[in-house]
């Protein structure tokens, strides 16, 4: 197209003259040309284009994150519950679950869902809660978790978490909702699960493991030196009657870790943990107790459970001045005349010594508590004494109930103790009710001589044994004992349901058995994570 102008001419004067002269001509050329006119809007289609991948790959992006922060929080409140759960597996797992569920449930996951685990009280290997035990297995050559069947159970120690978010409505799982995606829907996705599964070890799952607790068979209190020597070729064996089969413990406050156990010989220590507050022990010869038994060290010290018992409100030496004095019991053979007596309960100023007696003729006792002073309690030469004041069944059926504390006013003076020796056989059930429920025999804490207890399979005593008298550590000799609260020795018997002492000296040839019934079990242990 062509456009044609004229100029004009500029005269001096202001006059003007119009003449048609040369004319200028100028070309003006369109842009573009009539073929590129239906492509003029397309910056603005690759702009919407570029601005809504760019959209959709930065709301990707959220989601992403988003995931990850959800799985992140699955994993705090996984480690949590497991964390709160595990210390209690051996001992209530009942408790176990339902902390593990109420930890659970105190975190949050999409920023405001609490997490939510059923509690798997069929412990399904599937399950959000699971019990189970967690170790090395030498046919697998690595440490694995393996869950308890509550069908055929064994002992368990760890306990394993898993919170997934997903809509399955398995046996045993509590769904949680799938994570919904804020930008997902634009690329036709509305949510995806967070699923953990601790076999596959993926997703959000958690495994904590609790060393020592369970039930208290035995209980060594001192802080300093060995709390527990054991030599010889017998065996100190803890059995448990509660159907746990973690009951089966010892305790070991003593925190010298060179000598907070110290093994001798060939002894043998069978129960199923043995706690040491403790970092090491002490063994000689080619004894082996990790063999034997899982051994836990730096573990939390437990309180003397009976320390109560030395208070003025309970300690029973603080009834002598209102209870007679008895004088002394003193049978020297099986003709004493006493034997065709039944003795009395009470306060004992001479204590108790018995060498006479047989199964066909034994000295009776009939229920009650005994204050013991002078010689303490002393069953020597194979006497037979039983608390038996009503049925007269000489082999123990119907035993009576008795309470046997050793008092502490003339120790130093006297052999103010507890002595079983020389195939002495008693045979006593605790009591079942008041204050001194479940205790057989105590001694005064201030009342420093040593206690023993030897004897044959036939001497049986049911209850605690509390010894917790202590010496300074120099003064335990391991050759002998002396030094020891509790000396136990000779060639089998049982000792109790529970033996709470200072320190404890296990020697000779027999098997010494305390068939622990639950007892002032041992505090809550700690617990960790280990997966």
């Amino acid at each position: 197209m062509k456009r044609f102008t004229a100029k004009r001419n500029h005269r001096a004067g202001g006059k003007v003259y119009v003449m048609r002269c040369h004319l200028a001509m100028y070309e003006q050329n369109s842009v573009l040309s009539p073929k590129h006119y239906r492509h003029r809007a397309i910056a603005l289609v690759w702009t919407v284009l570029i601005i809504f991948t760019l959209f959709l790959f930065v709301g990707l992006s959220i989601d992403t994150g988003k995931l990850c922060l959800v799985n992140h929080q699955l994993h705090n409140a996984a480690d949590a519950a497991a964390l709160a759960g595990a210390p209690w597996v051996k001992k209530d797992q009942t408790k176990a679950r339902s902390l593990a569920q109420q930890f659970a449930a105190l975190n949050s996951a999409n920023f405001k869902d609490p997490v939510l685990l059923n509690l798997n009280e069929n412990n399904l290997p599937d399950g959000d809660i699971i019990i189970g035990k967690y170790g090395y297995f030498e046919e697998t050559g690595q440490y694995l978790f393996i869950p308890y069947d509550p069908e055929n159970p064994t002992s368990v120690n760890a306990l394993a978490v898993i919170t997934s978010r997903d809509t399955e409505t398995r046996e045993g799982h509590q769904a949680n909702q799938e994570v919904p995606l804020d930008y997902g829907p634009l690329a036709g996705v509305f949510s995806l699960d967070l699923s953990g599964n601790w076999q596959g070890k993926s997703g959000p799952y958690a495994i904590a493991i609790t060393g020592g607790g369970g039930g208290a068979g035995l209980i060594c209190l001192r802080d300093d030196g060995t709390g527990l020597h054991a030599q010889g070729t017998g065996a100190l064996i803890v059995n448990n009657m509660t159907g746990d089969p973690d009951d089966g413990a010892i305790q070991i406050n003593s925190t010298d870790d060179d000598v907070s156990v110290t093994l001798n010989g060939t002894p043998e220590i069978v129960c199923e943990t043995v706690n040491v507050v403790a970092n090491g022990f002490s063994q000689v010869g080619d004894f082996d107790l990790y063999e034997n038994t899982d051994v836990w060290l730096g573990q939390p010290r437990m309180p003397d459970p009976l320390l109560w018992l030395n208070t003025t409100e309970y300690k029973p030496t603080e009834y002598i001045g209102t209870t007679p004095d008895l004088g002394g019991i003193n049978v020297q053979n099986n003709n004493d005349p006493i034997l065709d007596t039944i003795i009395q309960p009470g306060y004992y100023s001479g204590g108790m010594v018995f060498k006479g007696g047989t199964v066909e003729k034994p000295v009776r006792l009939a229920s009650g508590i005994y204050i013991l002073d002078g010689d303490g309690l002393q069953v020597l030469s194979n006497s037979y004494v039983i608390v038996d004041p009503t049925t007269g069944d000489a082999d123990g059926d119907g035993l009576g109930e008795a309470f046997f504390y050793i008092a502490s006013t003339n120790w130093e003076a006297d052999d103010t103790r507890c002595l079983v020796e020389g195939g002495g056989i008693i045979r006593a059930e605790p009591l079942q009710s008041g204050p001194y429920e479940g205790i057989i025999i105590a001694q005064d804490y201030l009342n420093l001589n040593d206690a023993e207890i030897t004897g044959n399979a036939e001497s049986i005593l049911e209850g605690t044994l509390y010894f917790p008298q202590e010496r300074p550590a120099s003064e335990q000799k391991k050759g002998n004992g002396d030094g020891f609260s509790l000396r136990l020795g000779g060639t089998g018997m049982g000792t109790g349901n529970q033996i709470v002492a200072g320190s404890v000296y296990v020697y000779g040839t027999g098997d010494k058995i305390i068939n622990y019934n639950g007892e002032f079990p041992s505090p809550v242990s700690k617990a960790w994570l280990v997966e």
